[in-house]
C-alpha cells in the first residue's frame, strides 16, 4: 500500500497490461481476410438437395461457342471446379478416416469476360430418387458489389431430362446487359 492506502501493484499491473496491448498491436500479424480472393469474373453454382443421390450435370457455353460440362471440364475462360455425382460421391474413405460431404454443388467459374451471351443448362444425367429433383442455378458475380445477378429453381424429371436455367448477355465492361429463359440444347447434338 501506499502511505495514503491506494494499491500501486495494481496501478503497475494495469500500466504494463496497456502496455503490452500497444506492443502487441503494433507487432501483431493484420488480421486474415474473411474470403479468399478468385482470378474469376463470374460463378454458376447449381445445387440440389444433400439427400438426393441424383447426378445433375451442368452446360454453360460462352459466346464464342466453347461448352464446359463434366466431359470438358476446361475451356475457353471457363472451367468446372468439380462434376458432383449426386451422394454417391460424398463419401472418401482411408484406412479407418472417412470423410463426408454433405452437399451436392457444381460450379462454373468464367475467368475472363467475353461480350456475347452466356447459355446455362442443367441435366439429370442419372436420377435415381424418385420424385422430381429441385435445382437452383444461381448466377454470381465475383468482382464489384453486385453479387447474385441471377437465381432459377427448376425440377429435373428423369433422366435425361435437359432444361436451360438461363441466357444472360456481358458487354465488354462485363456487365450484365440483358437475360432470357429460351431453351437450348447440348446433351447429345451434333458438333
Amino acid at each position: 500500500m501506499n502511505v495514503d492506502g491506494s494499491p500501486v501493484g495494481w496501478v503497475a499491473i494495469d500500466f504494463l497490461s496497456c502496455l503490452l496491448l500497444v506492443v502487441y498491436t503494433l507487432v501483431a500479424p493484420p488480421p486474415m481476410p474473411a474470403s479468399i480472393d478468385t482470378s474469376g469474373q463470374y460463378a454458376v453454382e447449381v445445387t440440389w438437395p444433400a439427400s438426393r443421390d441424383d447426378d445433375v450435370d451442368t452446360y454453360v457455353q460462352d459466346p464464342a461457342g466453347n461448352v464446359v460440362s463434366f466431359s470438358n471440364s476446361d475451356v475457353g475462360l471457363m472451367h468446372l471446379e468439380h462434376d458432383d455425382l449426386g451422394r454417391s460421391s460424398d463419401v472418401e474413405r482411408h484406412g479407418g478416416d472417412v470423410a463426408v460431404v454433405r452437399q451436392n454443388l457444381e460450379r462454373v467459374v468464367l475467368r475472363g469476360v467475353l461480350p456475347g451471351e452466356v447459355t446455362v443448362n442443367v441435366h439429370a444425367y442419372r436420377k435415381t430418387t424418385p420424385g422430381p429433383c429441385p435445382v437452383k442455378v444461381v448466377l454470381w458475380r465475383l468482382r464489384g458489389n453486385d453479387k447474385r445477378l441471377l437465381e432459377r429453381r427448376l425440377e429435373l424429371r428423369e433422366t435425361g431430362q435437359e432444361l436451360t436455367a438461363f441466357r444472360f448477355t456481358l458487354d465488354r465492361r462485363g456487365e450484365l446487359r440483358d437475360h432470357n429463359e429460351l431453351p437450348k440444347r447440348f446433351v447429345g447434338r451434333s458438333a
